[in-house]
């Protein structure tokens, strides 16, 4: 199957799956909120199954995406970034499955301390911050990422309390949680505003009618019902509080509802990108060492997926070398009959080219021989934006 017709599927079911994970997730909050109430006695390696459910969806349908990617004769730089989204989901629930199992190992038999259970979550908030980045600069749906990295220096206060580095009340514990809560809420009251006064102008801009204004509500209620539970949580554990675990899960779960309900919407995500992409090309210009920064990283991924994908397909390089009457003349651009092709096959004196001096080295005819000319056949493969469409 085409790498094209899998991304259109995955596009496709993209939704399906996000309400499926929302579900699971759901249920896990609502087994662990029973189980921390003594309602149910089951182990906590049942209690955490929805979320190995949900990790195996997850692995499965990535693991779907990467074949079909590798099985693909096309190579294009829309399919690369896609791919690259993929490898940054693997390592990012990766790291997630390897939290779970260890904190479910901790709550069921307490072998290990919760700071070597919270490593793989810290990774996840440091990797998380440069996958933000990417995500921003390529228009790509990084919320997860960006919700995690942001919330970094909550779990390094919450593992420093459990191991009881600090004594500081839970409320303090909790503050930079709150704070990046009530960053959103004012980021997604930014769009609120902005969905309203669209509401004047719908009818000079269609494309506005997909961000409507209940589903810019519905988003802000649910930021405010998930700081709700992270205030009722913060207060339980300080012991001014007399709840169940149920009822301070409850605005958690109602804000979950909401998200499922949202899934199939319009507007199935927040919309933060537009605000942080003018702050990331902002910040790249002034800073010369991040556009270096950059342009390396994207080499090294360019020289990374080509070895490993295009499985020596894509790109080839062969040497030709003749002697005097055998030599056969370079293809005319005549040949190229395939206006659609992937690739071309461009034949190149060495003589002729303009080749740095390490490629010089390293292309050159061994010595001794007696060779005329020596051609060099190099198949690269076209760029997503170069389909070849039309003849050249």
């Amino acid at each position: 199957m085409p790498y094209e017709k899998v991304h259109e599927l995955s596009v496709f079911f993209s939704r399906p799956l996000t309400f499926v994970a929302l579900s699971l997730v759901f249920m896990f909050v609502a087994l662990l909120s029973l189980r921390l109430d003594d309602f149910i006695n089951w182990p906590y390696w049942v209690v955490f199954c929805p979320l190995w459910l949900w990790e195996s969806v997850v692995f499965g349908s990535l693991l779907f995406e990467i074949f079909a990617f590798c099985r693909s004769q096309h190579c294009y730089v829309g399919a690369q970034s896609h791919f690259k989204s993929a490898f940054f989901d693997a390592f990012f629930h990766t790291n997630l499955l390897f939290f779970e199992v260890l904190a479910c190992n901790r709550l069921e038999n307490a072998h290990h301390s919760w700071a070597s259970a919270y490593i793989p979550l810290i990774i996840m908030g440091i990797f998380g911050l440069f996958v933000s980045c990417w995500a921003i600069k390529n228009d790509f749906d990084g919320d997860l990422y960006f919700i995690v990295s942001s919330h970094i220096l909550f779990f390094a206060f919450v593992v420093l309390r459990l191991e009881r580095f600090i004594t500081w009340s839970w409320r303090i514990v909790f503050l930079p949680s709150l704070i990046t809560f009530a960053f959103f809420f004012l980021l997604e009251f930014i769009e609120l505003v902005l969905s309203i006064s669209r509401f004047t102008c719908v009818n000079r801009f269609p494309n506005y009618k997909q961000q409507s204004f209940c589903i810019s509500v519905g988003y802000s209620i649910s930021l405010l019902l998930i700081a709700t539970s992270g205030v009722l949580l913060a207060l339980k554990l300080d012991n001014n509080l007399r709840l169940p675990y149920v009822i301070i899960a409850s605005p958690l779960m109602s804000a979950l509802t909401v998200f499922m309900s949202l899934c199939f919407s319009a507007r199935p995500h927040f919309q933060w990108r537009r605000c942080f992409q003018i702050l990331y090309r902002s910040i790249v210009e002034m800073c010369h060492p991040l556009q270096e920064y950059e342009h390396v990283i994207q080499q090294i991924y360019m020289q990374l997926i080509t070895f490993l994908v295009t499985n020596r397909s894509l790109l080839c390089v062969t040497f030709s070398t003749t002697r005097g009457e055998n030599q056969q003349p370079p293809p005319r651009s005549s040949d190229f009959h395939s206006p659609k092709s992937p690739s071309k096959s461009v034949c190149v004196d060495l003589q002729d080219a303009n080749w740095p001096s390490e490629a010089r080295l390293l292309l050159a005819p061994q010595q001794g021989r007696d060779q005329t000319t020596s051609l060099v056949v190099v198949s690269v493969s076209c760029p997503a934006s170069a389909r070849l469409d039309v003849p050249d």
